[in-house]
């Protein structure tokens, strides 16, 4: 009987433990969420300034401007394989062949990519950046720790929940999307810390963006909700 119960003792430690590092992870995919948002906005400033006020015909800077942006990434790219395509198979990718490790300088070329991508007029979006850096901080979080192969992949699954959740402020969709898309026959207990680190992943980001929509629908009539 004593026996039985250490194990569980030391099974829930484990459990709090792991619950505990996804909040964590949470933590710094919202606030990565953020810093993103915010760099792309200041990307964007900066090539309009650019276009406005230092090239003579709007014409030429509807050329340019995509062109120098394209340079760029490109250039980005050839440091960093890992950044090119959509996020989501990249992670796919590093949970089902590399355990969930992935380099740590991807996220920052990822952000620097995108950022400049949108910025620059391309198409890109938010949400796969800001998933990508999560499970990047996830990843690097667990092997700071020395934790083994399985834990590894679910703290990268939690960093993808908390930056999605981050992105979106949208806790729920980006948990279960995560459940849905990137695990497969998980279980309760380890679907708990992927939850906890999506709530606390839009709620650091929250902090810095404020309480917002991301999609804004004005009422219509005074009978909807």
């Amino acid at each position: 009987m004593r026996a039985t119960n250490l194990r569980f003792l030391r099974r829930f430690s484990e459990w709090a433990a792991t619950d505990c590092l996804g909040v964590l992870v949470g933590i710094l995919g919202g606030l990565a969420a953020a810093a993103f948002e915010k760099f792309t906005e200041a990307t964007v400033s900066l090539f309009q300034y650019l276009a406005m006020f230092h090239l003579p015909c709007a014409s030429l800077s509807t050329i340019l401007i995509p062109g120098v942006g394209g340079a760029i990434v490109g250039a980005l790219t050839l440091v960093t394989p890992e950044v090119r395509g959509h996020s989501m198979p990249k992670i796919l990718r590093a949970l089902l062949l590399n355990g969930g490790r992935i380099r740590g300088r991807v996220a920052l070329i990822k952000v620097l990519a995108s950022a400049i991508t949108i910025g620059s007029g391309g198409a890109a979006g938010r949400v796969g950046p800001s998933a990508q850096v999560g499970a990047v901080t996830g990843s690097l979080l667990a092997q700071l720790f020395r934790l083994d192969t399985s834990r590894i992949r679910l703290l990268t699954v939690c960093g993808v929940s908390g930056g999605m959740a981050g992105a979106l402020n949208a806790p729920l969709a980006a948990a279960l999307f995560t459940l849905e898309a990137l695990t497969r026959g998980v279980g309760i207990v380890d679907s708990i810390p992927i939850i906890l680190s999506s709530i606390a992943g839009a709620e650091a980001s929250s902090l810095i963006l404020g309480a917002r929509h991301v999609l804004a629908v004005d009422e219509a009539c005074g009978w909807h909700l």
